[in-house]
């Protein structure tokens, strides 16, 4: 179920869906910014435009510039999960957790690889953090407390440097 959607807008994240699915991401930006002109609070709307970014972001060379995407892609999961109806977008909410905890996993390996070390603790703890908002939400049909779960234990087994 999609909040705050009529058919217009169901059938344009179908779309949108599709063609990430088929990695045109270009063009299901294009449709996902359309949809979020007019309905900027949808939650599902702005998962997608996550999606997106995150994914347009893995295709960069430059490191500062694929970390700014990467951070705007956090930001989208995050209004993502503010924006989810809490009776019926539980999932999203999950998903927008455990999605923006890899992408800040992923930084903290960056900045220590980068000799960023107090940089990457704090971004690890972040990611840390998002999963265990994702685990409070408890088992939900469609969302992803088992890779929640699984991220928490190599967190918690990683050796400290």
């Amino acid at each position: 179920t999609i909040s705050n959607a009529d058919e217009s807008l169901i059938a344009r994240l179908k779309e949108a869906d599709q063609m990430i699915r088929a990695r045109k991401y270009a063009d299901a930006k294009a449709v996902l910014d359309a949809a979020h002109k007019e309905r900027p609070d949808n939650a599902r709307v702005l998962f997608g435009l996550a999606e997106v970014t995150s994914k347009q972001a893995s295709t960069l060379t430059d490191s500062s510039e694929l970390e700014v995407e990467l951070y705007a892609a956090i930001e989208l999961y995050k209004q993502a999960a503010e924006s989810a109806s809490p009776d019926t977008e539980k999932w999203l909410v999950q998903r927008s957790y455990v999605a923006a905890g890899k992408i800040l996993d992923f930084i903290a390996e960056t900045q220590a690889a980068g000799d960023r070390a107090d940089d990457a603790a704090k971004t690890s703890a972040d990611a840390l953090a998002a999963y265990e908002l994702a685990l409070k939400l408890g088992k939900v049909e469609g969302g992803a407390y088992d890779e929640a779960v699984k991220a928490k234990e190599q967190h918690t087994t990683k050796p400290k440097n």
